[in-house]
């Protein structure tokens, strides 16, 4: 699972349309900063648990909630992956 996060950090923190998010990571119980934007636009807080990510925080666009999404499914060993990465201000679908 430790592969996983490792890759999904990366991808999230290399991500140029999300580089104006704060990425956190839950570790242990805890949040650890993978990433932190000065401009701080929005925050993604994932976790990952048997395979299965977890998404949550905020972010400006419905284009980044799902790009966030994307790129969670395509880490190699990702079973499932529940966004509820909340869109501020809320945007139509």
């Amino acid at each position: 699972m430790n592969e996983i996060r490792d890759l999904l950090r990366r991808t999230l923190v290399e991500g140029p349309a999300l580089t104006g998010c704060t990425i956190r990571e839950h570790i242990l119980g805890g949040l650890q900063i993978a990433h932190a934007s000065p401009m701080s636009i929005g925050r993604i807080d994932f976790a990952v648990r048997r395979g299965a990510v977890t998404l949550a925080g905020e972010v400006p666009s419905l284009a980044q909630a799902r790009l966030a999404g994307a790129r969670a499914w395509c880490v190699p060993g990702t079973r499932d992956v529940i966004n509820a990465l909340a869109v501020q201000p809320a945007e139509e679908r």
